[in-house]
């Protein structure tokens, strides 16, 4: 089911283990990516098992969401 499957984009690890520490135990699994172009790549390889992102605002090396602006 695509609600029980979310993509975590961040670029400080401990965020994505936080994220995956509380959602895990009720069921959800949590895919990982530490820069936008790994968010594409996750998304490309996962999709439409995906059903929501959770992205870092603030991340250095792209403008914040960069990533969703890519394929559907």
């Amino acid at each position: 089911m695509g609600l029980r499957t979310v993509l975590a984009v961040d670029d400080e690890p401990s965020v994505l283990a936080a994220l995956n520490r509380l959602l895990r135990p009720v069921g959800v699994r949590v895919l990982s990516a530490v820069s936008g172009e790994t968010a594409l790549a996750v998304l490309a390889e996962h999709c439409p098992a995906i059903g929501a992102v959770f992205g870092g605002y603030a991340m250095p090396a792209e403008p914040a969401l960069s990533y969703c602006s890519g394929p559907r």
